[in-house]
């Protein structure tokens, strides 16, 4: 089983409702906004990834929590407890937190007011997705996650970090599993018809999870 990261720019602090909302994941609707593109080709290819609709479907009853910087250690709410609420819109998957009475849940509030705290991030584990490759690039479409980890807010939304060192670490990741991902729906669908008409599903991607967690780390470190 692999954790898989993804981001947006997409989150703020609502002062009536003493909130912290937004969306850590937007679905594909058919614009170039709403899909994903990797800044390196896969074999002289473009690489596009999409979060399909009802990719979160499974996983929405499942004990989720949202973190700072996807660091466990810094809890900002449960949805166990009532202080994560998920929900599913056309666009996307929304989120809310009530903050804790911490020194974290009172600072984000400010920097998140200031603009100085503008990401979302949501950990996951894919359960189905399919790879189409097309003359000019590969598209992979996320359609069902198998786990919802944890919904962040992040300090650095997608390619936002400080250094050229920490973008092309976490650009590495993206390209490695992506590449991974094609790999395996090639031997998935070795010989098939399916294989021979651009379209290639892919298994449940049971691979390692601490293997992700230590390329993660050193991405963001």
């Amino acid at each position: 089983m692999k954790i898989k990261r993804r981001f947006s720019s997409a989150v703020e602090y609502r002062d009536e409702a003493s909130t912290m909302a937004g969306t850590a994941a937007v679905f594909y609707d058919g614009t170039p906004e709403t899909e994903f593109e990797l800044p390196q080709t896969v074999e002289g290819k473009r690489a596009v990834e999409r979060i399909m609709p009802g990719f979160f479907d499974d996983v929405l009853g499942k004990d989720v929590r949202a973190l700072f910087n996807h660091d466990s250690s810094q809890v900002l709410g449960r949805n166990a407890a009532g202080t994560l609420h998920l929900r599913v819109s056309a666009s996307g998957l929304e989120y809310e937190i009530d903050p804790p009475d911490t020194q974290l849940g009172r600072d984000l509030p400010v920097l998140m007011q200031r603009g100085d705290i503008t990401g979302s991030s949501f950990g996951f584990v894919i359960g189905d997705q399919q790879i189409v490759e097309e003359s000019d690039r590969f598209i992979r479409n996320l359609t069902r996650a198998e786990n919802l980890i944890d919904i962040s807010i992040v300090t650095f939304p997608a390619y936002e970090g400080t250094t050229s060192t920490m973008r092309s670490s976490i650009d590495q990741v993206l390209l490695d599993d992506f590449t991974e991902a094609i790999r395996d729906s090639r031997a998935a669908n070795h010989g098939s018809p399916a294989a021979h008409h651009g379209e290639l599903s892919s298994p449940p991607d049971f691979n390692s999870m601490e293997k992700m967690r230590l390329r993660l780390a050193e991405a963001n470190n």
